[in-house]
């Protein structure tokens, strides 16, 4: 675990390389803007399910890195994941408990979050984490913005529910 946070950290620290200047308030200002509006394509494209849409989102680069409780993915093998797993989804929904933008530099920021997640599979069943906890560094490249790295966790195992078989 303890190697994996730090992985994830040294990811971050190299992941942003636009030098060391101190960014403006008007610099701030925009990347903000402009992470809120990614950030709001993230949860769009979350909650439709689809696995090639996720991947989408993602740099494939040798630089990407996602980690989940499954283990720590390449772009190739998230792409396998998300594509396998999320093929039988019909839909997510995402309640935020809380936030945080990290604005690194005006090509990198960091996104935290924390709440609840439901996962609707296509047979009914309900998959669902009520403590999730998410990390995603974006990194904007060629004008376009991109996961370059991102982690994600649940205090608690996921639990499945099927509504129908509660009736």
């Amino acid at each position: 675990m303890k190697t994996s946070i730090l992985f994830a950290l040294l990811t971050f620290l190299f992941a942003c390389n636009e030098g060391n200047e101190p960014m403006t308030d008007i610099q701030k200002e925009a990347l903000r803007k402009e992470a809120t509006q990614v950030i709001g394509q993230v949860f769009s494209v979350l909650a439709e399910g689809k696995g090639e849409s996720r991947m989408a989102l993602c740099e494939n680069s040798d630089d990407f890195c996602f980690t989940l409780p499954e283990g720590i993915f390449t772009w190739d093998g998230l792409n396998d994941y998300v594509v396998r797993d999320f093929n039988e989804a019909e839909k997510e929904t995402l309640v935020t408990k809380k936030e945080q933008y990290i604005l690194l530099d005006p090509s990198c920021f960091i996104y935290v979050w924390q709440g609840s997640i439901d996962i609707v599979m296509k047979n009914g069943d309900i998959i669902r984490a009520d403590d999730y906890y998410s990390t995603w560094t974006f990194r904007k490249s060629n004008d376009e913005w991109k996961m370059v790295n991102g982690h994600e966790s649940s205090k608690e195992p996921f639990y499945r529910k099927n509504p129908a078989s509660e009736e």
